[in-house]
């Protein structure tokens, strides 16, 4: 193989690899979700658009935590459903924090779906894959829903 048919394969690998690489960070912003850091903030919008808050609840060094933020929140089926249904809310707490007291939170990640009354639809506690959030999600639309057409 002569040398230009190897600077000439080498370009066309390039190539490709940028271009695969252009394609997945942009599948990856279009999935992003934008994530409030505020809780009073996350409850103000939950109550004027009527979605539950979903409240991400993680603290520093957590493994688990982060397992779920590059691994469970990466699907794009779960990311939209959270972008299209709930207000997210991702919060870093440590265990002097009076919201981890208020919500009894014992372990990180906790996730804590709460609808727009303030009422808590369900607790999540510890790494959960797409398919227990998934479920969970269902569930918690649901009973905002019951409760909502119940008023």
């Amino acid at each position: 193989m002569s040398t230009r048919q190897v600077v000439r394969i080498a370009l066309m690998a390039v190539t490709a690899m940028t271009f695969s690489l252009h394609h997945s960070i942009a599948e990856e912003e279009t999935n992003a979700i934008e994530w409030l850091q505020h809780y009073g903030d996350a409850r103000k919008e939950s109550g004027e658009t009527q979605r539950p808050v979903f409240l991400f609840l993680t603290t520093q060094g957590c493994p688990h935590c982060a397992r779920m933020e590059y691994g469970t929140f990466k699907d794009s089926d779960i990311a939209s459903t959270i972008k299209d249904s709930f207000v997210p809310a991702r919060l870093k707490l440590n265990s002097s924090s009076s919201l981890a007291r208020d919500l009894k939170v014992t372990l990180y990640p906790t996730t804590v779906l709460i609808a727009p009354d303030g009422k808590v639809l369900d607790y999540i506690r510890g790494y959960v894959g797409t398919e227990r959030l998934r479920e969970s999600m269902a569930m918690a639309v649901h009973k905002d829903t019951v409760a909502s057409n119940s008023d």
